[in-house]
C-alpha cells in the first residue's frame, strides 16, 4: 500500500550536512554479498503423506522457559550518518552504517510505536528459515554523537539499538504480484506466500529488482504477526490455527509446483530450536518478554503443519 514503506526507486541524494549515501563502488559490493546468499531452489521433493506428531510441543504450555538461556541478539553495525528522512508511518530513515552499505532505519520511540520492530526481526528470522526473498536485515547502533538528529516531524534519534533492513536501490514498488515469468519469480513467489501464512501478514509490500530481470523481494513486515502495528501473545493463541493465506494467492496458484512443493518442505523442516533462534533476534534493550517470545515460537511451530500441507495443496501432488 506504500503508507509506511519509504522506498524509492533509485538512491536518493543526502540533503546538506546530513551525511553522504555509499558510492557507487559501497553499492556494488552490498549488492554482490546479497546475491551470494541468494537461495536455490533444491530438486528434492517431499511425500504428500508426510508425518507430523501432533502432540510434540503443540501446546504453549510446552515451551515455558525455553529462552530463559538463549542468548539475545546484539547489534553488529553501527550508524554512522544519516541521509534523510522519509513519509513513511513509522519515519524510517535512510543511514550509512559502517560496513559501507545504507540502510532504511526504525528506532524504538517511533510512531507506531516498538512492537513494528519485533515483528520486523522475527520475520527477518522466519524467512531465513525457508528461505524466503526478503531484504537482508540487521540490529544496528545508534551511536550518542547521532542524538537530536529529527529523523520524523519531532521525532529525534536517542541512542539505542535499532532496526535496519539494507536498501535495494533501483527497485519498482508494488502491492501486487507481478513478473511472475521473470527471474525465478515462480518458485520465490510460493516461498513468500509460505512467509505470508505462516506468520500472519499484513500489508503486502513487494519490490521488484529492475537490475536483476524484476526479481521480486519482500520487506516491511511491521504489521505482521497477526496485522496492525501491535502484536501481542494473547492475539497470536487466538490465531495460532486459522488460515492466513494471501486473499489473491487464487491468480497465482499456477507457479511451478516445485516452488510449491519446495516451500511447503522447508516448513516441514521446522524444528523448535530454529523458531527460538528466530525470535531471539529481538535484543533485550526493546522490552519484550521471553514469555511474548516464547508465545510467538509456539505459534509459528504449531503454524508451521498447516501451512506446509496448504502449500502442498497448491502444488498439485497431493
Amino acid at each position: 500500500m506504500g503508507r509506511r514503506s519509504g522506498w524509492r526507486r533509485t538512491t536518493p541524494a543526502a540533503p546538506p550536512g546530513a551525511g553522504s549515501p555509499a558510492p557507487p563502488g559501497r553499492a556494488a559490493r552490498c549488492r554482490r554479498r546479497r546475491r551470494r546468499g541468494r537461495w536455490k531452489v533444491s530438486k528434492v521433493m517431499p511425500p504428500c503423506d508426510r508425518l507430523w506428531d501432533s502432540h510434540a510441543m503443540r501446546e504453549r504450555g510446552d515451551w515455558d522457559g525455553l529462552l530463559a538461556n538463549r542468548d539475545r541478539a546484539e547489534p553488529s553495525t553501527t550508524i554512522v550518518a544519516p541521509i534523510r528522512a522519509s513519509s513513511s508511518g513509522s519515519s524510517a530513515f535512510l543511514a550509512l552504517a559502517d560496513d559501507d552499505c545504507s540502510y532504511w532505519v526504525k528506532v524504538p520511540g517511533n510512531p507506531q510505536g516498538d512492537s513494528i520492530l519485533s515483528a520486523e526481526q522475527i520475520v527477518a528470522g522466519a524467512a531465513e528459515l525457508i528461505g524466503a526473498p526478503t531484504a537482508t536485515t540487521k540490529l544496528v547502533t545508534i551511536p550518542s554523537a547521532l542524538t537530536g538528529w529529527e529523523y520524523g516531524q519531532f521525532y529525534y534519534l536517542s541512542p539505542g539499538v535499532a532496526h535496519a533492513s539494507e536498501l535495494l536501490d533501483n527497485v519498482e514498488e508494488s502491492d501486487e504480484a507481478l513478473y511472475l515469468d521473470r527471474d525465478d519469480n515462480e518458485n520465490r513467489f510460493p516461498l513468500l506466500f509460505a512467509l505470508w501464512d505462516w506468520c500472519l501478514g499484513e500489508d503486502p509490500q513487494w519490490l521488484y529488482d529492475q537490475k536483476n530481470d524484476m526479481s521480486v523481494w519482500s520487506f516491511d513486515h511491521g504489521w505482521w504477526l497477526g496485522g496492525g502495528p501491535a502484536w501481542d501473545a494473547e492475539s497470536l493463541v487466538r490465531l495460532v490455527d486459522r488460515d492466513w493465506e494471501w486473499p489473491p494467492l487464487a491468480e497465482i496458484w499456477r507457479s511451478s509446483d516445485e516452488g510449491w512443493s519446495q516451500a511447503s518442505e522447508k516448513l516441514e523442516n521446522i524444528q523448535p530450536d530454529d523458531v527460538l533462534d528466530a525470535v531471539a533476534r529481538v535484543p533485550t534493550t526493546w522490552g519484550v518478554s521471553n514469555s511474548d517470545l516464547e508465545t510467538v515460537a509456539w505459534m509459528l511451530y504449531r503454524r508451521a503443519p498447516a501451512v506446509a500441507e496448504r502449500l502442498q495443496r497448491r502444488s498439485g501432488r497431493c
